[in-house]
């Protein structure tokens, strides 16, 4: 099923880019959260 394994591959690297982003987020402070 190499379909699938790519799937896996694109939803975990999805994951990181997203847990990444959100480091970032929370560094900088919310730029669109509560300061708003």
């Amino acid at each position: 099923m190499p379909k699938q394994r790519v799937t896996d591959r694109v939803k975990d690297l999805a994951e990181r880019i997203r847990l990444r982003a959100y480091e970032i987020w929370e560094r900088e402070g919310r730029p669109y959260g509560r300061d708003q």
